[in-house]
């Protein structure tokens, strides 16, 4: 690909030098951008404490424990930040291969999934250094993997779901909900028989489970039910009757149950769009207490989605995804209202309410790396652990997204996110173009995220425009866009890549003879395809 002219020419009184689109230098390198691939999960609060999951960089991506002390963070001491034990402990879930759930918290406990065993760990000690086993290792020849942890009011039994294995025949795996009794004990098998299970949630006297299933070929977000099963686990048993199907079905994808008093909220796309339901206690029927036309969660790949959450007062606060990024809002069912809180991240991955005053969340900005964040009165506080995201960023100017529209061929008006070249080094020369970095996102239910991107940020900072697809079978339109690639998955979406990139040439917006498209996963096979068309001059496909 060609830098369009030969070399540098001296700045003047107006801005700095003036260089080659795409050959601009830039203070942002590998090191930088390694530096901030940080992942967290599992975030929870427990009176004025945060814990969460997050994974060292320096440690070969070994994922730990955090913990938070949200009342002296908040009062500015950047020390109340600590991890919880052992430092070779990796806790992570395998269940379904993308795992999910492998923390839970409750007043005196903490307990995790250790990654290699699949096993569950009780933490003890005043930095969780004391590991105590819950569940035993699992039988020869047989890989057990357990996820999506939830701790039973009372705080004497953890729920589960456990995946089974034939190390022989690994599609002969089996899902089951476990009881895991906390002071000893074998774990009981409290619901088996579909193919998939996710979400157990206890309700708060302990009387009854909520969860979701599934089976194939479905997915968990094409077509999924949500049930309510009698718990009797004080009694020795596991459930004391049938289990009834409250939600979900033939074209209805349901996720997150939540328990708010005697209520049942739960994620439902039944209206098009994945918002938030109430099933009254008492009631047969569920409803939508507050409208909103928005996706309220993504799609389940992984178990332990927390973007709805109870404030205790009979509201809930949910993530709204909208067309310039993530929002939140208070929801109040009586009032049939939703309060928008005034908040700068725009990209929100989980949410947890601080009785303390504010919100918790996992999440970035425009312009901030993601990391832990407390939200209060309309201010935003980034918690960084050591080593942890833009604690090494450099100093440079950012790129912030811009969203837009593409038009394919058939007539499809997908989305996009463009973010153009900047810098505080360099800029281009008078008529120059910049060449063209398409990204295709990964899923294929996925999105672009208009949040801040250090490979992004790599790219713009050195003179690039970056151009991030909402191909058709993303998520966070509604139901209609995520199943438009039902039986086109590597043509329709190829199909809008091009189609988006054409755009941009057809504007102006980009040199012509420098495009290039790049994916992983489903994004992969994407770029893969794309390629093909003869628009684009390089690809780079990570595991397509």
């Amino acid at each position: 690909m060609g830098a369009g002219s030969s070399g540098p020419v001296e700045g003047d009184e107006q801005g700095p030098a003036v260089h080659p689109y795409g050959c601009w230098p830039s203070p942002v390198g590998p090191a930088s951008v390694g530096a901030t691939r940080v992942s967290r999960a599992g975030l929870q609060v427990v009176g004025n404490q945060a814990f969460w999951l997050a994974s060292d960089p320096s440690a070969g991506g070994v994922q730990g424990v955090r913990r938070l002390d949200l009342a002296a963070f908040a009062d500015g001491r950047d020390s109340a930040v600590g991890r919880l034990g052992p430092p070779d402990l990796d806790c992570r879930s395998g269940v379904h291969g993308y795992g999910g759930g492998a923390l839970c918290a409750w007043p005196g406990g903490l307990a995790v999934v250790e990654r290699s065993s699949g096993r569950v760990a009780l933490l003890g000690g005043p930095r969780g250094e004391e590991v105590r086993w819950l569940t035993p290792p699992a039988p020869t020849g047989e890989r057990w993997s357990h996820g999506d942890l939830a701790v039973v009011p009372g705080g004497r039994w953890l729920v589960a779901v456990r995946e089974r294995v034939a190390l022989d025949d690994p599609s002969a795996g089996s899902d089951e909900v476990v009881a895991i009794p906390i002071e000893g004990g074998e774990p009981v098998v409290a619901v088996r028989g579909r193919a998939f299970y996710g979400a157990p949630r206890p309700s708060p006297d302990g009387a009854w489970l909520a969860l979701v299933c599934w089976d194939p070929p479905a997915m968990p977000w094409d077509e999924s039910e949500l049930w309510l099963w009698p718990l009797a686990l004080e009694a020795g048993g596991a459930v004391s009757g049938p289990g009834r199907r409250v939600a979900g079905g033939p074209g209805e994808a349901v996720g997150q149950p939540l328990w708010v008093g005697e209520d049942l909220w739960f994620i439902s796309d039944r209206s098009g769009f994945a918002e938030p339901w109430r099933l009254r206690a008492g009631e047969e029927q569920p409803e939508l207490p507050v409208p909103l036309r928005a996706d309220c969660q993504g799609p389940a790949w992984s178990l332990g989605q927390r973007t709805l959450a109870a404030l205790g007062d009979g509201r809930v606060l949910t993530t709204v995804r909208t067309e310039r990024g993530d929002q939140l809002a208070v929801l109040d069912p009586e009032a049939g209202q939703a309060e928008w809180l005034a908040q700068p991240l725009v990209q929100v991955a989980e949410v947890a309410p601080w009785g303390g005053g504010g919100v918790v969340a996992i999440g970035a900005g425009a312009r901030e790396p993601a990391g832990v964040v407390l939200l209060r009165h309309g201010e935003a506080r980034w918690c960084r652990e050591d080593g942890g995201a833009g604690s090494r960023w450099p100093t440079t100017a950012l790129s912030v997204a811009e969203p837009g529209t593409f038009e394919a061929e058939d007539g499809f008006v997908g989305h996009l996110l463009v973010f153009r070249p900047a810098s505080d080094l360099a800029r281009g020369p008078a008529g120059g173009r910049p060449p063209l970095l398409v990204l295709c996102h990964g899923g294929p239910t996925g999105a672009a995220e208009a949040s801040f991107d250090p490979m992004v940020q790599f790219w713009t900072s050195r003179g690039f425009l970056v151009c991030a697809v909402d191909y058709r079978g993303s998520s966070g339109f509604g139901r209609a866009y995520q199943q438009a690639l039902a039986g086109r998955w590597g043509e329709a979406d190829a199909a809008d890549v091009v189609a988006a990139a054409r755009q941009l040439v057809e504007a102006g917006a980009v040199d012509p003879d420098r495009l290039a498209v790049r994916g992983a996963s489903a994004g992969g096979l994407t770029a893969l395809e794309a390629a093909t068309s003869g628009l684009f001059h390089a690809a780079v496909v990570a595991y397509g």
